[in-house]
């Protein structure tokens, strides 16, 4: 039993969020106190001990949330009070606030709405209704009000189209994060403190930013990680292996749930993976292509001699799949959380086969990995070449061509473009779980701005909010404070290298 209240509902809302590991290491302790050895009590208080404990406990500069989508609360109560007939009822603001954030429940509610006001998202508000046409359909509004309403429920539906993609993105990049773990409810965690212990660091460890260095990223399975998925095994049946396997879906876990709940978990995974594909598909869809080398009015006086719009290059995607180097008008940001969403579903996919042994459905059909997009001078850094995987990426179908079966992709194809290429296609993922490392040493999160290291948190909030290291010119005024007699610029900043080109434009 949990001494200390609301613990509980602390580790569950950080699978929401970006809690440190060092704060969820701190509930942990806390939601295991009495029941832990000295060893196990030892690594906690080692890894939940503040940083910076002068300002305050576990205080950082980086957020600690995901951005969210804004909800539509003031569109809603204005709504309200539009149709008001007199004094706004307080029953119906609560109403429209109660679905602000969802919103799929606020567009079923203006459908309904719609026929009483005489709304129609399909027409242009400059082809509304007519007194004539207001009277014939029922509505009672003034032509004034009825404008007024019109005018809003097209400008609140044009709102939500934007609120469902942001939601829906959010949503994905959870997923790209930590898997299926922000499904998983309060009450499930409550009834397993040990399992959801493990997924509350867990998913804070997978949730860590990303340390722009060529070193390569950390293994989230960290001792303290490691101890408490122990734990969780010496528990043996009792233990909720069905809360886990949604976080970390490894192919031992997976192995440990029953039929039913191995497929329920394939069947996810298979929809995550579907629904980032296609959005990856619209994506790929709106990277600029080249023109001609010359135009058309100079060939014209060469009757015959004139190539086709291929032979001159025109029509060509600006982005190299051999290298995946992004291009200006190119929204990396939104492909590379697509790309990680969709690599995670995969692996997870993958995985829940390799636990039923029924890797063979690969031998029909292999979804390939997804390739991140780089910047130039990333890959420079690293030789100027790009991943191994992402030749492989290069030579094999288009993932949704392969999933809507407008091309043939199977474990064989991909294996060959493997071998061609010199990659390990079971070792790398490609077709078999991917080989995870060695459980890795518990390190404390640095304080980052824009994945540079800065040693002094204080002084990153105020190098991220001057601009260094984004791309953008800084201000002098905001970093005066900080320069030293010498004019150095980066007291108490480790620079290091960017992060190795398999973490940047990585698969997984």
């Amino acid at each position: 039993m949990v001494d200390s209240p609301g613990v509980v509902e602390q580790l569950h809302a950080s699978l929401d969020s970006r809690l440190s590991p060092e704060a969820v290491a701190g509930l942990v302790r806390t939601a295991l106190a009495g029941r832990l050895t000295a060893e196990q009590d030892a690594l906690l208080a080692r890894a939940s001990a503040p940083r910076y404990p002068w300002l305050g406990t576990h205080y950082s500069s980086m957020s600690s949330e995901f951005e969210r989508p804004v909800p539509v609360d003031h569109k809603l109560r204005m709504l309200a009070v539009m149709l008001a007939d007199g004094d706004v009822d307080q029953a119906a603001l609560d109403a429209a606030a109660a679905i602000a954030d969802d919103p799929w429940a606020v567009r079923l509610q203006i459908q309904v709405l719609a026929p009483f006001v005489g709304w129609d998202p399909a027409v242009p508000f400059h082809k509304r209704m007519n007194r004539q046409a207001r009277k014939a359909a029922g509505v009672r509004l003034s032509g004034r009000r009825y404008d007024r309403v019109v005018r809003h429920l097209n400008r609140l539906n044009a709102r939500l189209d934007a609120f469902e993609r942001h939601f829906m993105l959010r949503q994905l990049l959870l997923v790209g994060r930590s898997g299926l773990a922000a499904q998983i409810n309060a009450g499930e965690m409550g009834a397993d403190v040990d399992a959801a212990c493990f997924v509350a660091y867990w998913v804070a460890n997978r949730n860590r930013r990303t340390v722009f260095t060529t070193a390569g990223r950390d293994n989230p399975m960290d001792e303290v990680a490691a101890m408490l998925l122990d734990r969780c095994v010496a528990r043996g049946g009792f233990t909720d292996w069905w809360m886990i396997a949604r976080a970390y879906p490894a192919p031992v876990i997976v192995a440990r749930l029953d039929d039913g709940r191995r497929g329920e978990l394939m069947g996810r995974w298979s929809w995550f993976m579907g629904l980032a594909s296609n959005q990856l598909r619209e994506l790929h869809a709106q990277w600029p292509v080249s023109g001609p080398s010359m135009p058309d009015e100079v060939w014209e006086g060469r009757p015959g001699l004139m190539p086709t719009p291929e032979e001159r290059g025109a029509g060509r995607p600006l982005i190299d799949r051999a290298t995946m180097v992004v291009r200006p008008g190119v929204d990396s940001s939104t492909w590379n959380t697509l790309a990680q969403a969709y690599n995670t579903a995969r692996a997870g996919w993958i995985n829940c086969l390799g636990a039923a042994g029924a890797l063979e459905v690969l031998d029909v059909v292999c979804p390939p990995k997804v390739m991140r997009l780089m910047a130039a001078d990333v890959q420079m850094m690293h030789g100027g070449g790009a991943h191994p995987d992402t030749a492989v990426w290069a030579t094999l179908p288009l993932p949704w061509e392969v999933l809507d079966g407008d091309a043939e992709c199977t474990r064989e194809t991909v294996e060959l473009a493997c071998r061609q290429h010199g990659v390990d296609p079971h070792a790398a993922g490609w077709t078999a779980p991917r080989q995870t490392g060695a459980v890795a040493a518990w390190k404390p999160t640095p304080e980052l701005v824009h994945g540079v290291e800065v040693g002094d948190p204080v002084l990153a909030g105020l190098l991220r909010r001057a601009g260094v290291f984004a791309g953008r010119k800084s201000s002098p005024a905001a970093t005066a404070g900080y320069l030293s007699d010498t004019g150095e610029h980066h007291a108490g900043v480790t620079l290091a290298e960017p992060q190795s080109a398999g973490e940047a434009g990585g698969s997984q």
